[in-house]
């Protein structure tokens, strides 16, 4: 058995770096519908760093334990654009491979439900366009 992912990271998309300076990221238990809240996370620049590619602003450096798990559900508030995403159904299939002929065997998340619509994962990153 190959060990979990890390987790997804975000690509803004048409972001600014004043957009995406204060992120509010609520975490629920998988599948209940946003009612059962676990956790609420401020990102900042304390705890992570959003480096510009192009239209894209990418996670350059961030945290250890930051990252979008599949086994929850995810409201992702950017409070300078008043705009939530809703991230479900991070899909991360398990995968059996021999570890012991790899530097590490980890297995991927390949796709998720954002705004009610599924989304292929490339990279284990999550694009968000403004």
């Amino acid at each position: 058995m190959c060990v979990p992912s890390d987790g997804l990271r975000l690509g803004l998309v048409d972001f600014n770096s004043a957009d995406a300076d204060t992120i509010i990221v609520r975490k629920f238990q998988r599948g209940d519908n946003f009612t059962k809240l676990i956790d609420t996370l401020q990102w900042d620049n304390s705890n992570v760093v959003f480096y510009p590619r192009g239209d894209t602003l990418q996670m350059g450096e961030f945290i250890a334990g930051i990252l979008l798990e599949s086994k929850f559900d995810y409201q992702v508030f950017f409070p300078a654009v008043s705009r939530t995403y809703h991230i479900t159904d991070i899909d991360e299939p398990q995968v059996d491979g021999n570890c012991l002929s790899r530097v590490k065997c980890e297995n991927s998340i390949v796709s998720c439900k954002l705004d009610k619509g599924t989304t292929q994962i490339n990279n284990e990153i999550l694009y968000l366009t403004k």
